[in-house]
């Protein structure tokens, strides 16, 4: 159940020919093909995905339908908010309760120069492997801790614009080769 709303034609999330990158992943046997005699291998999922954006797809990428870094309210979930990334942290131990593990990731909307940290825990620790510094994401579903910290959750969707798409759509059709 996770997972209809990616395919909900009038979101358009999962367009054609749209670029997504996951992490998490696990390749696993599900059939045995005794003539090649090696296993069929398929990808389980993983709640862990980005959806690569281009310059053209503006209606995610406006102010208007992004909230503002300064104007975030205590303790609420936003429902998106585009800005770029400035630092990404090593995964660190936390003592928070509940929580082993924690990464910050400092983001700066186009407006205001001073950074908000969005922080990922334990599982979605994993998920700052799908940008780097530079490049611009739009978050959605964040809660809100205070105007400082913003929290990744279960139903957060991330989606990147990356800094030099060029360079990254090289990687990806290399991956395609590959495989």
């Amino acid at each position: 159940q996770n997972y209809y709303h990616l395919t909900d034609k009038k979101l358009n999330i999962l367009a054609k020919d749209r670029v997504i990158r996951l992490t998490g992943c696990v390749l696993a046997p599900y059939k045995f093909d005794a003539l090649a005699n090696k296993a069929k291998m398929r990808l389980l999922p993983t709640p862990f995905m980005s959806i690569l954006l281009n310059e053209n797809e503006n209606s995610l990428t406006s102010e208007s339908s992004n909230t503002k870094l300064t104007s975030l309210s205590p303790n609420t979930v936003v429902n998106s908010i585009f800005a770029r990334v400035t630092q990404i942290s090593s995964v660190t131990l936390t003592k928070d309760p509940g929580r082993q593990k924690k990464q910050k990731v400092s983001i700066t909307d186009f407006e205001t120069p001073n950074p908000i940290t969005l922080v990922f825990y334990d599982d979605h620790t994993i998920i700052p492997s799908l940008f780097k510094i530079g490049d611009s994401i739009r978050v959605e579903n964040v809660f809100v801790h205070n105007q400082s910290i913003i929290e990744y959750t279960q139903y957060s969707v991330l989606y990147v614009l990356h800094v030099d798409p060029l360079k990254d759509a090289k990687v990806s059709s290399q991956s395609k080769l590959q495989s």
